[in-house]
């Protein structure tokens, strides 16, 4: 086990952009999202309280980190851009071209990166003073309306808001949200948006909310699951859909033969 962390954390050591201590999201292209920042924050923390990073280089990493984030330029003046270049600090689109005045903001991205802001915190009290600096910073409280977690897009040079989440990344993001005090009550259950289908013999959940209606696709995956998990612990719910989830995948490989492990990326 100490092998395969000190293989993964080789990922982010190797890929630190040193200038602005951020790590770039694919091996030597220089762009990055909120939500892999907080994955690399998540990292950091692991790796130090494993022993693979002493508390200098953890220090000057973290650091680093919250110093770069607190000089980005905003999205209309409240939240981080949903892409930015790892070298100059620019908002970009995910080609990594630079976007005057950016592109939007992504609420599932940040509230990965909050999350990660807390983890910190707990386990580095030190760095809270950069941590609430930062979080002054932002207008957190844009991510959040009526119990919703909200995103953000410019269209056709106005700025639009909506809800943004699916089942399983959008309760994972609310349960995120929920610990700076963000009103999103109605995302923390998927209960509202649930229909049933049968997977080899399992009844799973699916988001029965139409991908072209709301513009982003909706699949039943494990990864949100897997990180509600080991990163916030499962409530009911999620444990309940996490379950099936993996219920189906076992009885397809115990039917097919072929080992399954469903992700909308790279596995």
């Amino acid at each position: 086990d100490r092998a395969d962390a000190a293989r993964a954390w080789s990922y982010f050591d190797q890929n630190t952009r040193p200038g602005t201590g951020l790590v770039d999201s694919t091996k030597a292209f220089p762009s990055t999202t909120m939500w892999d920042q907080g994955s690399y924050l998540l990292a950091l923390v692991s790796a130090w309280r494993l022993g693979l990073v002493d508390r200098e280089n953890f220090d000057t990493r973290s650091s680093n980190l919250l110093a770069s984030l607190s000089r980005l330029a905003l999205f209309d003046g409240k939240l981080p851009n949903k892409a930015y270049n790892t070298e100059t600090l620019e908002m970009v689109d995910y080609t990594n071209t630079p976007v005057a005045g950016g592109i939007g903001w992504s609420a599932l991205d940040l509230s990965r990166l909050l999350l990660a802001l807390r983890v910190l915190e707990r386990h580095a009290p030190w760095q809270g003073e950069m941590v609430r600096s930062l979080i002054a910073r932002w207008n957190i409280g844009a991510l959040a309306r009526e119990g919703e977690l909200v995103g953000a897009t410019r269209d056709e040079g106005t700025v639009a808001l909506w809800q943004e989440g699916r089942i399983g990344y959008e309760q994972y993001a609310a349960r995120a949200a929920a610990l700076w005090g963000l009103d999103v009550i109605a995302a923390m259950s998927a209960g509202r948006v649930l229909s049933w289908e049968n997977v080899a013999g399992v009844t799973v959940a699916i988001d029965r909310r139409s991908h072209t209606v709301f513009r982003a696709i909706t699949p039943t995956l494990s990864e949100p699951y897997m990180l509600q998990g080991l990163e916030l612990g499962f409530d009911s719910e999620t444990a309940f859909l996490a379950g099936s989830v993996y219920a189906a995948q076992e009885a397809r490989h115990m039917l097919t033969g072929i080992p399954t492990m469903v992700s909308e990326d790279h596995i």
